[in-house]
């Protein structure tokens, strides 16, 4: 997006940095997605947090949309998932106060950094990520949306956020087991886009099945994982996932 479009689209929310609400003052705009906008903030004692502002320009106050972001993380502890603290309030808009998860998104990493992520960064990555889906999963919720600009990483710690288009066994069995596939295909795909970090441009041919040194093991979770998505009865669980990651991707098994 060019710098003057991405100017007009934070300046609805520009306005609250700097302000106060109800004992968390608001510091720099974190960033914006589909579901709302992201502070850094400092709370009472000065703890460090984060408050998610949904969508400021809404005529009225979304529930379900704050419901739907903060069901997961009331369900499951985890480490790699943000606390839920609130929600606190300024005039009709309504901030979810969160933990504040150190790093930044893999895909800054990815497309600005451009890290090249060796096999030991991988599998660290991996497995964190596959051990919160299966807490999540467990739990009775799916994240919905994972995909690089939703995982933070500060070179060790993973965190998975924005649950803006999370799922709940409570939205049927049909709607969830749709939502768990289409995470373990996400997880897929973030694997891919990390393996392709270190991608020789001379080897390119096609599709990643040609293009990826990948060990056979490493190839039949993928695809595993990358089909369950169209075909829900064949879909991995999240510990099932996990176990095949572990197995496939572990350093020692990199080509």
């Amino acid at each position: 997006m060019p710098r003057a479009a991405e100017f007009l689209v934070a300046l609805p929310y520009r306005r609250f940095c700097g302000r106060s609400v109800q004992g968390y003052r608001l510091g720099r705009l974190a960033g914006i997605g589909g579901s709302g906008a992201v502070f850094d903030a400092v709370g009472p004692g000065g703890v460090p947090a984060a408050l998610k502002l949904l969508r400021p320009l809404r005529p009225s106050y979304d529930l379900a949309a704050v419901w739907r972001e903060v069901a997961p993380l009331s369900r499951v502890d985890h480490p790699a998932l943000p606390a839920w603290r609130g929600i606190v309030r300024a005039g009709r808009a309504y901030f979810i106060v969160l933990e504040r998860m150190p790093g930044d998104s893999l895909a800054t990493w990815l497309f600005e950094r451009r890290h090249v992520f060796g096999p030991v960064e991988v599998a660290g990555i991996g497995s964190q990520l596959a051990d919160a889906l299966v807490a999540l999963h467990e739990a009775g919720a799916a994240h919905g949306d994972l995909r690089p600009a939703n995982i933070l990483y500060d070179g060790e710690r993973v965190s998975l956020i924005d649950f803006g288009l999370s799922r709940q066994e409570e939205d049927g069995a049909e709607v969830f087991a749709a939502a768990c596939a289409a995470d373990i295909a996400g997880f897929a795909d973030l694997v891919l886009y990390l393996r392709y970090s270190s991608f020789d441009s001379s080897r390119r041919g096609g599709s990643w099945r040609d293009e990826l040194p990948l060990a056979p093991a490493q190839r039949r979770f993928l695809e595993e994982a990358l089909a369950g998505a169209d075909m829900l009865g064949s879909a991995l669980s999240a510990r099932e996932a996990r176990t095949r990651f572990l197995d496939a991707f572990s350093s020692r098994c990199f080509t």
